[in-house]
């Protein structure tokens, strides 16, 4: 077998127009036009990364998973559990897709079925373990172009970590000074230092204090219910979006205690960050296997990349907050958005050092899917990894996820409710409308939120006669992406963007609901609003409704989408109408209401 691995574009032209004849090759970046010349010009075959059957991934999956488990067992510190790599989290660490594409290229090599194969720029450290793999089973192949070299990538290492921790530190040191500006009398005033409170842990957008009345992205009605009960909680926001003008609004709200978390940081706690990062990084010594694979350059790497960047202090900010809050008050519970976030592990490490009476409730919200890993705990990290005292999920469906996928013990998790989503407000099915508006909801992961627009756009084509409204998240402001999509979105003639405030009012107006992995989906389909699944190519599904069969629909090709959704229109309304109630059914499975028994879930 043949393998060639091409690090140059212009030196792989230059190979094939040498050496013509059909080649099977693997790419693992966006589908860049120059590549698509070579395939269309040279009788290339793409080999898809997804292309593993089902019991192939979950091996996959899962050893992913215990490899980040033995690390966690072996490296339980403060620094390895600020990293997204311990986090399992898939967008803030390259490491899950770059372990995967290894996986799959030793796979493909172990089977020999590719006669000529053709890897096309794989990323640097991806390429060294290759090149290794090759070399150390004497496996001839041909290397176009060159990467860079090891000694330059460790000063370069070096010289990001000074320049991230500069920029660090003077924007917090801003952030600091402005929370203290606004917020430091209203703290000396309405906080009762020898009091002992709830504290809800929580994200604050642009949008969070519109007009001043609080609605919260993540615990919604939560915070008025605890405060009716006589148990007012201290609410201790990270800011997302514009850092002044959000505390500035904060700062003028009466209703709620709520605080920006830099008001509670030290200027000292800065430089301790940068100094405990710098000596304590994790160190990875021993050999790695993913299965029988090593991977032990690729772990190291992703880990030195980790700790050359503001993430992993932005994280240990966390600690250092819940530790100078405890100087002021008690924390009678704390209740923390629960995604196995790193910044959530270091508000539980904090409070276990600090706060151990401390009650921690874990509120996972999102659904779940095939691709939730981070959800996903070993039997290596169990007993280890920081965790909260109780769970609560959005229903049952979560809860049984959890047990089956996550190896979360039973007495730990429970079905409580939807705090965010109107859920059980109204029962009331939406009427078939026929506006032709489609409602398409992005998430807020850059490249995913991208990617979901251009599928969209080359789906609708030209087509007259349809208007696709854009709601975007509000992580993710949509003037932040338009610049990088593949056509213009003010002048496509097709798209619009929402200026809905409610979720409701979107869907709504909305015939049908195009969707990648929003929790919007699921009130949709409680509303009787069909949805259609749009497939990314994902190595695992993002879909939170794989098993749903009512009102639902699933597009992997651009081409396929018109299509599929003047098929919605054709349905007749009798067959309509039952699939919108056996929609509204498994929804009810699915999340459930907020009730004053589920609610006093959150209540200790």
């Amino acid at each position: 077998m043949g393998i060639v691995i091409s690090l140059n574009d212009a030196k792989l032209r230059d190979f094939l127009d040498s050496r013509p004849g059909s080649y099977h090759y693997v790419y693992s970046g966006k589908d860049r036009k120059q590549i698509d010349e070579f395939s269309a010009n040279n009788a290339l075959k793409r080999i898809d990364l997804a292309d593993l059957n089902g019991e192939e991934k979950d091996r996959f999956r899962q050893a992913y998973v215990d490899l980040v488990g033995e690390l966690g067992r072996k490296h339980d510190s403060l620094s390895w559990w600020a990293t997204n790599t311990s986090a399992k989290n898939q967008f803030g660490s390259k490491l899950f897709e770059n372990l995967y594409l290894y996986y799959f290229l030793i796979r493909l090599i172990r089977l020999g079925e590719t006669e000529n194969l053709l890897i096309i720029n794989p990323p640097g450290n991806v390429y060294r373990s290759l090149a290794e793999y090759l070399r150390t089973n004497k496996l001839r192949h041909k290397l176009l172009g060159s990467p860079s070299p090891l000694a330059w990538n460790g000063a370069k290492s070096l010289a990001r970590y000074c320049i991230a921790a500069f920029l660090f530190m003077t924007r917090t040191l801003a952030n600091i000074h402005t929370a203290r500006k606004y917020m430091s009398g209203r703290l000396s005033r309405e906080l009762d230092e020898s009091g002992s409170y709830p504290v809800i842990r929580t994200w604050f957008f642009g949008h969070t204090l519109a007009n001043q009345d609080y609605s919260d992205s993540f615990f919604g009605v939560l915070p008025s219910y605890l405060a009716d009960k006589g148990k007012k909680p201290v609410v201790l926001a990270g800011i997302m979006g514009e850092y002044k003008p959000i505390v500035a609004r904060i700062s003028l709200q009466k209703g709620h205690l709520i605080f920006p978390l830099e008001l509670f940081l030290k200027y000292s706690d800065l430089p301790r960050t940068v100094l405990e990062i710098l000596f304590h990084r994790v160190s990875i010594r021993e050999q790695v296997k993913l299965d029988d694979i090593n991977v032990t350059e690729l772990v190291k790497k992703e880990l030195q990349t980790e700790f050359s960047g503001a993430g992993v202090m932005s994280n240990y900010l966390n600690y250092y907050c819940i530790r100078n809050l405890l100087r002021r008050i008690r924390i009678r519970n704390f209740i923390v958005i629960y995604e196995c976030n790193a910044w959530e592990r270091m508000c539980i490490l904090a409070l276990r050092k600090y706060s151990p009476y401390t009650c921690i409730i874990g509120y996972q919200h999102p659904p779940l899917f095939e691709a939730a890993v981070n959800m996903m705990m070993s039997p290596q990290e169990k007993g280890i990894m920081p965790m909260p005292d109780k769970i609560n999920t959005i229903g049952k469906v979560n809860k049984e996820w959890l047990e089956k996928h996550g190896n979360y013990d039973g007495n730990l998790v429970s079905a409580s409710c939807a705090l965010r989503m109107e859920i059980g407000a109204s029962s009331e099915l939406a009427p078939r409308k026929g506006t032709h508006s489609i409602l398409l909801v992005l998430g807020g992961v850059r490249h995913r939120a991208i990617d979901l627009l251009n599928f969209a756009a080359k789906g609708m084509g030209k087509t007259t006669g349809y208007s696709i409204i854009v709601r975007s998240h509000p992580e993710l402001p949509l003037r932040l992406i338009t610049g990088d999509l593949g056509f213009d979105l003010a002048a496509s003639g097709v798209f619009m963007i929402s200026c809905n405030a409610s979720v409701r009012d979107d869907l709504q107006e909305a015939d049908a609901v195009l969707y990648d992995a929003s929790t919007i989906a699921l009130q949709a389909l409680y509303m009787g609003i069909p949805v259609i699944h749009i497939g990314l190519k994902d190595i695992l599904s993002f879909d939170p409704l794989p098993d749903c069969r009512h009102l639902k629909w699933t597009v992997t090709k651009e081409e396929e989408l018109l299509g599929t959704i003047e098929a919605i229109y054709r349905v007749p309304e009798k067959e309509f109408q039952q699939q919108q109630r056996a929609a509204q059914t498994y929804v009810e499975d699915y999340v459930y209401p907020c009730t004053e028994e589920r609610l006093s879930e959150f209540i200790v």
